[in-house]
């Protein structure tokens, strides 16, 4: 084995809750697990988050030829606060995901974000049907206040792209 991945519990709303799998009240199978331990090779690079290559320039965690190194911890948690960031972080996280993976220009990324914000008014995974399930577990976070809540006249969104469009990470993908 060359490769451990835990499942990644998305905390949200003030770390209160748990983004779960509606049937089984635990991570969503189909939600990417990229935390992950695996085995140094010589010529590894780190290329973005969550991203390390390997010498041939493969993504170790995507590559099929890793998969029969793998195995899957289902029931040890990897802890997810990113959810629980303000909401410029995560704004600023959304725009540069679009950035990066989507091939959005500024301006279409900057409007998919505004639009999801002005409908939904959070960012939350969208991968599969998830429900908001109490977490009472202890966790290193349960005493943080965080402040989540999206105020559309208090975004300086010129900041933001101007923030983003300084920031020299170009993928090697």
């Amino acid at each position: 084995m060359k490769e451990f991945i835990f499942p990644v519990l998305n905390l949200v709303d003030g770390a209160k809750y748990a983004l779960v799998d509606p049937k089984t009240h635990w991570v969503a199978d189909n939600v990417r697990h990229h935390q992950h331990f695996f085995q140094f090779q010589k010529g590894m690079f780190y290329v973005n988050h969550p991203t390390i290559n390997d010498s041939k320039n493969r993504d170790v965690f995507t590559h099929p030829d890793y998969a029969p190194y793998r195995k899957y911890i289902k029931y040890i948690p990897y802890n997810h606060y990113c959810y629980c960031a303000k909401i410029e972080n995560q704004i600023r996280k959304r725009i540069y995901y679009f950035l990066r993976d989507g091939n959005k220009s500024m301006e279409k990324a900057i409007d998919i974000v505004r639009r999801k914000l002005d409908t939904v008014g959070y960012f939350y995974p969208n991968s599969g049907i998830q429900i908001k399930m109490l977490y009472r577990r202890t966790h290193p976070l349960q005493y943080r206040k965080f402040n989540d809540k999206y105020i559309p006249e208090n975004i300086d969104w010129d900041a933001i792209s101007e923030e983003l469009s300084t920031f020299k990470e170009i993928p090697k993908k």
